[in-house]
């Protein structure tokens, strides 16, 4: 029995390693487009989706040299630390990408992409941490936890720092969207719901 709880926690630290490193390139993102804001004014977004759509295709290049069982000296090792055991190579750090590439692509305040970024690194990473811990299934969907939901819409609130009042039935309607078994990487779900908010108010 004890051995179980052991394992348990070394997966949740596991976990909690992962979602940081999330978090982290979230709000490294909004640095970013922040920094170039200050310096290029309107082509900030420019800039910034130049950068990120280069970094894009570096990861694309290394995940074609993973899938071909390519070694890569220290990428390897820092893999080790965040992927899940037996996932495909880069799957969630890609979809990550394309999803904050859509934010860029499709929002063109920067406030808006911003927020979204924020709604993804934060509200997702704080709802699977908590939701792992959480023991009320949801009635609709017992893959997800209410206290994982409610992580999410708390802390995907934070984007009132970007959006105003505006950023709390945002984080209500990601925070919802996320919580049914939609059969879509959460990383792709949660830019399209701010896609579809920003642009329908």
């Amino acid at each position: 029995m004890a051995r179980k709880q052991q394992f348990s926690l070394k997966k949740y630290l596991f976990e909690s390693r992962r979602q940081f490193a999330h978090m982290a390139f979230g709000l490294a993102v909004i640095a970013m487009l922040k920094a170039f804001e200050a310096l290029y004014f309107e082509n900030a977004r420019f800039y910034a989706t130049y950068v990120l759509t280069v970094a894009f295709m570096a990861g694309l290049i290394v995940l074609d040299l993973k899938i071909k069982n390519r070694k890569i000296p220290i990428l390897d090792e820092l893999l080790k630390l965040l992927e899940r055991p037996r996932a495909m190579p880069g799957h969630g750090a890609f979809w990550f990408g394309v999803g904050i590439l859509a934010l860029f692509a499709f929002l063109k305040s920067t406030n808006e992409i911003s927020a979204g970024i924020l709604v993804l690194a934060i509200g997702d990473g704080f709802s699977t941490l908590a939701g792992t811990l959480g023991s009320n299934k949801l009635f609709y969907n017992e893959k997800k936890t209410l206290e994982g939901t409610l992580a999410f819409f708390f802390s995907a609130c934070t984007a009132i720092f970007f959006m105003g009042w505006l950023a709390i039935p945002l984080a209500a309607l990601c925070a919802l969207v996320e919580s049914f078994n939609l059969h879509l990487d959460d990383n792709a779900l949660i830019p399209i719901t701010c896609i579809v908010f920003f642009n329908v108010f």
